[in-house]
């Protein structure tokens, strides 16, 4: 049963990741590949500590799904400095 709980909860990463992927959250999809593939390295000692990581991980997918990171590509402004004599 536990094995079918993990292989249902990285099915629906994967699907996520994929999604992502592929309508235009590129950023989004690689972050979430990559925390998927850290916690599964973290969590690879046991079956019961890879089924924590991978629902931990299906938990970042669903929020990184509702809430996107947002990055602003716009340089800082330059404070104009005036000097008054």
């Amino acid at each position: 049963m536990l094995l079918l709980l993990v292989s249902v909860a990285l099915f629906f990463n994967i699907i996520v990741v994929y999604y992502k992927l592929t309508h235009d959250r590129i950023l989004d999809g690689f972050i979430d590949a990559a925390l998927l593939s850290l916690v599964a390295m973290f969590f690879s000692g046991s079956t019961d500590a890879l089924f924590v990581g991978t629902l931990a991980s299906a938990l970042i997918s669903i929020y990184l799904f509702f809430s996107p990171l947002k990055f602003d590509d716009t340089p800082p402004k330059k404070q104009e400095q005036s000097y008054e004599f």
